[in-house]
């Protein structure tokens, strides 16, 4: 009934609880009742495991599967071959990534994985497989964005953290010098007009939080492989209309509540002025720093966040303190 063989690799890969080796092969020509005899008899033997019924023909060939629901309602000297619905396959060495790919491309709820004779050996339902995706893009961007190691355990000592981490934050304090370079070209400014300095926090933390959106937005898609079936421009160009519309809500909001605990309104349209830019900064960083990265052979959740932040701050600080200097001085 099973082959255990043929697809070691995938399995290996994904595990047991991606691939399903619950499976019952039926020829062609078999009638509906014989067929439930079977189904029952594996389910008896299997723990009460539903398994998946393929058809196949005599050379044991993948012709298609037979819904459950078929089988219910078909009459008992029925042959399943007039029963077939059409199945997705792919083969039994194809990579994790392959295997995603035909998953998001065929919009079906199971795969059948096949060998080289094109016998079915094991069934992917798609909706298992491209959770494990987003739960990996997800804790991997998690764990990098943050600049923890993906080698990183709890139980590990204090040296080993430092030796996994310390790049990270060498890269992030090299980062941090530019921005603060950037701060001491406005020097004159924040002098003159000294509550700038509280609203900066503000500025830099909608831009870094909407650039983070935009790069978590990025590399799922790139993960589950849907990046490459859209243009770039116009990725670049969804992130730069929700930047504009986001920036507009939230600065618009900021720029009463500016007022209305007390600053000028001149300071208002600044700030909110700047936090529209900022969010354009972040829409256009967000979407072509994971997109170059993974242009050049990079993992686009290695360090995006880092240069997009990085990014915002800088950005945000010129489009606020500059605009400050040509508004309010």
């Amino acid at each position: 009934m099973r082959r255990k063989r043929d697809h070691e690799l995938i399995l290996h890969e994904l595990g047991r609880d991606i691939v399903r080796e619950e499976l019952l092969t039926v020829g062609v020509k078999s009638k509906v009742k014989n067929v439930a005899r079977k189904l029952q008899s594996f389910m008896n033997s299997h723990d009460g495991a539903v398994p998946s019924v393929f058809v196949v023909d005599a050379k044991k060939r993948l012709l298609g599967e037979v819904p459950l629901v078929s089988l219910i309602h078909a009459e008992d000297d029925t042959l399943v071959g007039e029963l077939l619905h059409r199945v997705h396959t792919v083969h039994d060495r194809v990579s994790k990534e392959e295997l995603v790919k035909a998953a998001v491309e065929t919009k079906t709820d199971r795969l059948a994985i096949v060998n080289e004779h094109a016998a079915p050996v094991a069934v992917v339902h798609t909706h298992d497989l491209l959770d494990l995706a987003v739960r990996e893009a997800s804790g991997h961007s998690l764990r990098l964005f943050a600049g923890a190691h993906h080698d990183e355990r709890l139980a590990d000592g204090p040296f080993t953290a430092v030796r996994l981490r310390y790049r990270w934050l060498i890269l992030n304090l090299a980062t941090s010098i530019l921005v603060v370079f950037t701060v001491t070209l406005f020097e004159s400014t924040i002098s003159r007009f000294v509550i700038l300095a509280a609203y900066m926090p503000l500025v830099a933390g909608m831009g870094g939080n909407a650039g983070a959106q935009a790069v978590a937005v990025m590399v799922r898609g790139i993960a589950l492989r849907e990046r490459e079936r859209l243009p770039a421009l116009r990725l670049i160009g969804k992130e730069l209309a929700t930047g504009l519309m986001n920036g507009l809500l939230t600065g618009t909001l900021m720029a009463v509540v500016a007022v209305l605990i007390g600053q000028s309104a001149l300071l208002g349209l600044v700030l909110g002025i700047a936090i529209v830019i900022n969010l354009l900064v972040a829409g256009i960083f967000g979407a072509g720093v994971p997109m170059t990265l993974k242009a050049l052979g990079f993992d686009p959740a290695l360090s995006a966040s880092i240069f997009v932040t990085t990014a915002t701050d800088i950005f945000g600080f010129i489009a606020f303190l500059g605009l400050a200097g040509l508004i309010l001085l």
